[in-house]
């Protein structure tokens, strides 16, 4: 290796979907998602777990393992571990979480929210990886079971466009080291860059107004945001979404609906 502090293995870790029925009796089960099964090793492993939360929120968990196999029926074997050192994401040993080291084991084997997992790792190496991947690998369905379709026609339209969007889902995730890529130098199948690195997902939002924009002044924003935060930041600002994030009903003509992310509270709150 002839770039000191630069890995001579390019490859991190790999991210796969897994079915939920060879998960079923785990601690948490009941109303969970597919799990994320991170392999960065045979003794090297974790299972991201993702359920409901209160409302309409997402409560996630990690939980590391070792030696996952699965036989021919589809039922899986691991071990699950105690969090240690050297597990995938490397939370537990990264001086910048948020939680205090003596907290850190009790608090990795918990349920969390998505806010009180970016505001705990958005400082680390992974930054938001927890939700990031989550959102990555599980399956999207473009429309709500209970929103019927109006015909026969419409309902075989549904099908052709939700298969066309199960074939653009990815079978695995394949993630390099830092300062590695997998670039092929020529067809690009759209996985040559990108990553959960917190140096490839910090990013500045930089907003300027004046006295007419009903921008204040001099704010700091000490809470961690991701991207999902920018639009409806700006069309709260600009008066096309409530509280809640509910589009206006000039923007519900033109078929928005409920925007996600969070608004930035220190530009729309005159409290903070």
């Amino acid at each position: 290796n002839v770039q000191p502090g630069v890995s001579n293995r390019p490859m991190d870790m790999v991210a796969i979907r897994l079915p939920l029925a060879g998960f079923e009796n785990l601690d948490g089960a009941d109303g969970m998602k597919d799990p994320v099964w991170l392999y960065g090793g045979p003794d090297s492993q974790a299972l991201l777990l993702m359920r409901g939360g209160p409302g309409d929120s997402r409560i996630y968990r990690y939980v590391p393992v070792s030696r996952l196999t699965s036989d021919q029926n589809g039922s899986f074997s691991f071990e699950q571990k105690e969090i240690a050192d050297g597990f995938p994401l490397r939370y537990y040993e990264d001086p910048a979480l948020t939680i205090p080291e003596e907290n850190r084991r009790s608090w990795l084997n918990s349920w969390h929210s998505e806010i009180e997992w970016m505001r705990a790792t958005h400082k680390s190496k992974y930054s938001n990886a927890i939700v990031g991947l989550h959102e990555h690998v599980q399956r999207h369905p473009l429309f709500d079971a209970i929103d019927a379709p109006e015909s026969t026609d419409q309902a075989l339209i549904r099908r052709f466009r939700q298969r066309q969007r199960y074939l653009t889902e990815a079978d695995m995730l394949v993630l390099a080291q830092n300062h590695w890529n997998f670039d092929v130098r020529g067809f690009n199948a759209g996985g040559n860059h990108g990553s959960f690195l917190r140096v490839s997902t910090n990013s500045t939002f930089m907003i300027a107004g004046g006295d007419k924009t009903g921008i204040p002044k001099g704010r700091v924003v000490e809470e961690p945001y991701d991207g999902l935060s920018f639009v409806p930041t700006v069309l709260r600002l600009m008066g096309k979404v409530d509280a809640n994030n509910e589009p206006s009903q000039e923007l519900r003509k033109l078929r928005f609906r409920r925007f996600p992310g969070r608004v930035i509270r220190e530009l729309v709150d005159p409290s903070k």
